[in-house]
């Protein structure tokens, strides 16, 4: 078991002084500081106190020097291991020393080897360092699993647990396992229980002879194949040399009959050529009546149309002559109508003129206005300057100083010491340096040192420690608030100051009214604008008449004169856009085009006539239709002759002897052939007995060894069966506190595969199997931290701190909030360290004592 209670360094690294102090024996403490400021360091310097004798110079022990410094690193590390409270503090390199305290019933102190020795001699009697390594979370760390089969104390808590031996579990060790072993190995590897050695070698030599045999007998058969096939090809020889004769005869004839084909296929295509003119003369022939029966109804077309444009050319003209009056005397009335429209314009233009007069004159008094208010808002604006703004905080100020003094003054005075002093002769009494004359009863006020003579007795007064002086002190401070809020708004009196403040609001208030008149008045024009239309108008009517016209009566008029110019205009637009006179060009010119289209088509049917008569031209064609009927009846009887069936046959006869004679030929090359390869393999038969032979003896040689090699495999096998049935009963115990923490994290159905040293091969989460190097990295540190918490579970009487450097940056918020209740569970039975720079990760972990780093520093 082993407790951290404090840790000092001094000059390690960047760390000129450390200091943690008052550490809980169980929880977790969470040490939280920036990137690179040492965190990592505190967690290294006690494996360094704890492991290096301060005589050392190791790289270890060089790199805790500061860099650039001639200083001396120094660790104190307060602890408990098993049973020993101790204080150990070591320096190196420079003033080398090392000084142990042992604390507790039995104190000892020891100094130099002395202390490093006995330091030795505690951790090795009550530390398994083992342990203390595999607990030491370091910052990156998601390597190699921890190998728990190696920590004694993990060993220890298992063998507890299952109530199976280390021994037991390790059973290969054991004489008989040995010996099994042993002879396992004489036939098989040892790595991935393959056939070796002697097993092998007889397992190759069957298949060597296995293989040779099977090789001889392909050959043989071979042999048999190829004698078969010299016989058939000889056979075959022997029948196309007897066809060969009969297909040249055939071929003979053939060639005869294509020739005659030939010669009635030229004699047809002479006769085509003769078809194909008859029947170009009966297409000319035909297309020669159809153009003449053009030419007739194309001179009748012409004399319809030519009546038709007569009489459309006669009905233009006369609607043409009407139009003409009709717009003669609407052009009139239209110039008339546009001279008034003119007049009434130029009137309407004067009428506007004047109306810009009278706004030139409006713009000016506004101008004037608007100066006017700018003068009295720039007024309003400097006296505002000019007045104090007092604050409603300062007037409460020295209303409330003011009064203070006076309560002050009131209690100083109620507090005063005073003395009477009568007498029934008038006595003269001296204060101080005064003299009074007593009589009746006068008041003698007293302070600290008054100094009385009455005859010959002299009294001087001493105030105790009484409040008269404690007033006098509050009427001072009193005095210098009331003094600070005068200067502060340049008033002595809080009625003064109201004024100035009253007067300041009424000023503010004149402002505002000010700044509306204003903006009312200017609404949103510019200034400046304003002033430059007035120059523009005054410019506009500096020459305009004194005459007076009314605008509403001259827009009347110019609108009335405009509208009857419109009207005039709408009723002309359709004698001018009139087509009437372009209908009478148009039907002219077409009853002159049609006229000469009559006497075209006249002289083109009278010029045919004259070539050939319409009587003549049927004659022609019935004359050619009769030859075209007679030379096609005698073509079809030539094409009667099939020149390609002909052909076809000549083509056939020539295959079958050409292949009759590629036979022959190819038969005396592969009987060639065949007959040097039955020379060749003569001895095949002699060849596969001896194959034969050797596989029967390869056979009985692999069967005897089989039989041992598969006898020691099977004692083997259940060896190692009952070798891990009992690690699996002997790891139980981690597995099952494994799997718990982790079905806090994972969800339930998780588990894990572990391999012979308990280190965590792969996770199996919803029948889906990952190795743990394809997890991601969040849960491969998650993985890392459950591990160590489930060997802490496993040891915890023999417990060592639990140390976490700067792990969770890759876990989700969710996983962290799974995580906190594992340090929170962890934490009631083990110390748990947390070094981080994001302490927010372990915010939802109960009864966690968190450190700053700076602070420990400080």
């Amino acid at each position: 078991m082993m407790r951290i209670h404090s840790l000092v360094i001094d000059n390690v690294r960047g760390i000129d002084h450390l200091e943690l102090s008052g550490l809980p024996e169980t929880g977790v403490v969470v040490i939280h500081g920036d990137n690179e400021v040492g965190k990592s360091t505190l967690a290294e310097a006690i494996d360094v106190v704890l492991n290096e004798k301060h005589g050392g110079r190791s790289r270890k022990i060089q790199a805790l020097q500061p860099v650039g410094k001639d200083v001396a690193p120094q660790i104190t590390l307060e602890a408990t291991v098993g049973p020993v409270h101790f204080r150990i503090t070591k320096r190196w390199l420079r003033k080398k020393a090392s000084e142990l305290q042992v604390l507790g019933t039995h104190p000892a102190q020891f100094t130099g080897g002395q202390a490093d020795d006995e330091l030795e001699r505690i951790l090795g009697a009550h530390l398994d360092r083992a342990l203390l390594q595999a607990l030491f979370l370091r910052q990156d760390d998601l390597g190699e699993g921890i190998s728990a089969v190696g920590i004694p104390s993990v060993t220890t808590a298992l063998e507890k647990s299952s109530g199976v031996a280390e021994e037991v579990v390790n059973a290969e060790d054991s004489e008989l396992m040995t010996k099994v072993e042993a002879e396992f190995l004489k036939y098989f590897s040892a790595r991935q229980a393959r056939p070796a050695h002697a097993y092998k070698e007889a397992i190759d030599t069957l298949a060597r002879a296995e293989e040779k045999a099977e090789a001889a007998q392909e050959k043989l058969a071979s042999l048999e194949g190829v004698v078969e096939s010299y016989e058939k090809i000889l056979e075959d020889k022997k029948a196309a040399e007897g066809s060969l004769p009969l297909a040249k005869q055939e071929r003979a004839e053939a060639g005869v009959a294509l020739e005659k084909a030939q010669q009635a296929a030229e004699k047809a295509a002479a006769q085509q050529e003769r078809v194909h003119l008859a029947a170009a003369e009966v297409e000319r022939l035909k297309l020669l009546e159809v153009q003449r029966g053009e030419l007739k109804a194309g001179v009748e077309a012409a004399v319809k149309d030519l009546q038709r444009t007569a009489k459309e050319l006669d009905a233009a003209r006369e609607k043409a002559s009407s139009e003409a009056v009709a717009k003669a005397e609407l052009e009139e009335q239209l110039e008339s109508a546009q001279a008034a429209w003119s007049a009434a314009r130029e009137q309407l233009k004067l009428a506007r003129r004047l109306q810009a007069k009278q706004e030139c004159s409006d713009l000016e008094a506004r101008i004037a206005k608007l100066e006017e208010l700018d003068t009295s808002l720039k007024r309003a604006r400097e006296a505002l300057r000019a007045a104090r703004d007092i604050k409603e905080a300062d007037i409460k100020e020295l209303r409330s100083a003011a009064q203070e003094v006076a309560v002050a003054q009131r209690v100083h005075t109620a507090t005063a010491p005073k003395l009477l002093l009568s007498a029934a002769p008038v006595t003269e009494v001296r204060v101080d340096e005064d003299t009074l004359a007593v009589g009746e009863e006068t008041v003698v006020k007293l302070a600290e040192g008054t100094r009385l003579e009455i005859g010959a007795v002299t009294a001087i007064f001493e105030a105790g420690a009484g409040s008269q002086e404690d007033s006098g002190a509050a009427v001072a401070r009193a005095g210098l608030r009331l003094k600070e809020a005068q200067d502060l708004i340049g008033c002595d009196t809080v009625e003064e100051a109201e004024a100035l403040r009253e007067d300041y609001r009424a000023l503010r208030e004149e402002l505002g009214r000010a700044e509306r008149e204003w903006q009312l008045e200017l609404g949103e024009d510019e200034l400046a604008e304003l002033k430059e239309r007035h120059r523009q108008l005054a410019e506009e009517v500096a020459e305009l008449p004194a005459e007076d016209i009314d605008l509403r009566t001259a827009e009347e008029e110019e609108e009335a004169a405009r509208e009857l110019v419109e009207a005039k205009e709408k009723a002309l637009a359709p004698y001018r856009d009139s087509a009437t006179v372009q209908e009478v060009i148009r039907w002219e010119t077409l009853h002159d085009t049609a006229r000469g289209e009559v006497e075209r088509a006249r002289a083109k049917l009278e010029t045919a006539r004259e070539a050939t008569a319409d009587t003549d031209v049927r004659a022609s064609v019935l004359q050619a239709e009769g030859v075209l009927e007679k030379r096609t009846a005698e073509l079809a009887q030539m094409q009667e002759v099939d020149l390609d069936t002909a052909r076809a046959l000549v083509e056939g006869a020539q295959s079958r002897m050409q292949g009759l004679e590629d036979s022959v030929r190819a038969a005396e090359l592969d009987l060639s052939e065949l007959s040097s390869h039955i020379q060749v393999q003569t001895g095949a038969a002699e060849e596969a007995a001896q194959a034969t032979a050797q596989l029967d003896n390869a056979r009985e040689a692999h069967a005897a060894i089989e039989r041992r090699a598969k006898a020691v495999r099977y004692l083997h096998e259940l060896l190692l069966k009952h070798r891990d049935a009992a690690r699996e009963r002997y790891a139980q115990p981690f597995t099952q506190q494994l799997s718990e923490f982790a079905r806090t994290v994972f969800g339930k159905g998780v588990s894990f595969e572990l391999n012979e040293e308990l280190q965590i091969q792969a996770r199996t989460r919803e029948n889906q199997t990952v190795p743990v190097e394809s997890l991601s990295g969040g849960a491969r540190e998650q993985l890392a931290i459950l591990t160590r918490f489930a060997i802490a579970k496993l040891v915890d009487a023999d417990g060592v701190p639990v140390i976490v450097d700067d792990a969770l940056g890759s876990t989700d918020v969710h996983r962290l909030q799974l995580m906190s209740t594992l340090f929170s569970s962890v934490g009631q039975y083990a110390q748990v360290l947390v070094l981080t720079c994001v302490p927010e990760r372990y915010s939802r972990v109960p009864g966690r004592k968190e450190y700053r780093f700076s602070d420990l520093r400080g």
